[in-house]
């Protein structure tokens, strides 16, 4: 079993349905709270209790067809090309502020949006490497932790 709680100016509070959802207010702005709170018990040579900031950038996932990292500056797509003979041309992406959009000819489509966070389009690439796609968007705001892709 387990518990999970939160204290509002000194008050213990429920959760509600709509905080479990990954866009909830405080779900974007715990991660960055809790490395500020570690950086300042550091600074005053207090262990920094729960998660570091690596593990907290080592959040990623997937999906079918895809999988995603993450570390400060940027998020990491990568999704298997259909076959060996898949050349880059073979592929189209689409970067938006808030969205990415895939088409592999012969292969998957995928539609990322909106994406957890902002991206800046003009400085995210990809390329064809060792038989993957591989996508790198650059985060709008760094240091922002992405609990999910989408």
């Amino acid at each position: 079993d387990m518990y999970i709680g939160r204290v509002v100016s000194g008050r213990n509070m429920d959760f509600t349905l709509s905080d479990m959802d990954p866009s909830a207010k405080w779900m974007i702005e715990a991660p960055i709270y809790n490395l500020n709170k570690q950086a300042e018990q550091h600074a005053a040579g207090l262990s920094p209790v729960g998660m570091e900031a690596d593990a907290i950038n080592a959040v990623g996932g997937g999906g079918e067809g895809y999988k995603w990292a993450q570390t400060p500056e940027d998020v990491e797509v990568t999704v298997p090309l259909p076959s060996p003979e898949t050349k880059a041309r073979d592929c189209k992406i689409t970067f938006a502020r808030r969205s990415l959009n895939i088409v592999i000819r012969n292969g998957s489509s995928f539609s990322f949006e909106p994406l957890f966070g902002d991206i800046h389009p003009d400085d995210s690439t990809w390329t064809v490497s060792d038989g993957s796609l591989v996508i790198t968007l650059e985060k709008a705001k760094e240091g922002m932790v992405w609990s999910t892709l989408s």
